[in-house]
């Protein structure tokens, strides 16, 4: 609603009239750009908690080997890490200070934040709440196979290197030959921006582009 009294108040401004076919283009950029906004935050939050989740591990780890309980544990690494990560572990020792166990507490940490490694140490707490066994052991494996999946997502990186330097030459190409076009003939674009009809044309490359690099980085992401 406000990308819409934005584009009208522009409009009035500009002493021009909108019209049906570019109020409907407005509206569908306008519904969908906050959703947009939070997918990208979203993916860089993952991103960032599945970066530092191995260090929570280590951390946690340490204080297990020198006699804290798991709640000491989770309130030392809440302290230690940072954000988004130590935001969930603050509600992670919340949710046991109301009595919940450790399996309960992990598993809905796993489910907020839907992250691989988050799983793999909520199933592993499942399962020692289940059959017992030794806490320091359990998160020394934990530590191991995270750390053993870090080097593996390093080697991967640099062996796909030059898949990604594709992605991104792909990508920009479109954009330098529009470039090069307006440099050799500023006005060729001009119809694009003076009617309707241009104004869809450009939602339309707008949405193809955006296909095509979703599709680049499917078929080149390689995952473990």
């Amino acid at each position: 609603i406000l990308f819409i009294i934005l584009v009208i108040v522009s409009y009035i401004i500009q002493g021009k009239i909108l019209n049906i076919i570019s109020f409907i283009i407005y509206f569908i950029i306008g519904y969908y750009i906050y959703d947009l906004y939070l997918i990208i935050n979203k993916k860089i939050t993952e991103r960032k908690i599945k970066n530092n989740i191995l260090r929570a591990v280590i951390i946690m780890n340490n204080s297990f080997k020198s006699g804290k309980s798991i709640m000491q544990s989770v309130g030392i690494a809440k302290n230690k890490l940072s954000y988004p990560l130590n935001k969930e572990f603050e509600k992670i020792y919340d949710d046991m200070l109301y009595g919940l166990s450790a399996d309960v507490v992990f598993d809905r940490f796993a489910k907020r934040v839907n992250v691989e490694e988050a799983r793999y140490i909520s199933s592993s707490l499942t399962i020692l709440n289940k059959t017992g066994g030794n806490i320091i052991d359990v998160f020394t494996l934990i530590e191991g196979t995270l750390l053993d999946k870090k080097k593996l997502e390093t080697e991967l990186k640099n062996a796909t290197s030059v898949s990604k330097l594709t992605v991104k030459v792909l990508t920009i190409i479109p954009f330098i030959f529009v470039l090069l076009i307006y440099m050799l003939s500023p006005h060729y674009f001009d119809p694009l921006f003076k009617s309707s009809l241009g104004y869809f044309i450009i939602f339309i490359m707008i949405v193809l582009l955006s296909l095509f690099i979703y599709i680049l980085n499917k078929v080149t992401k390689v995952k473990i």
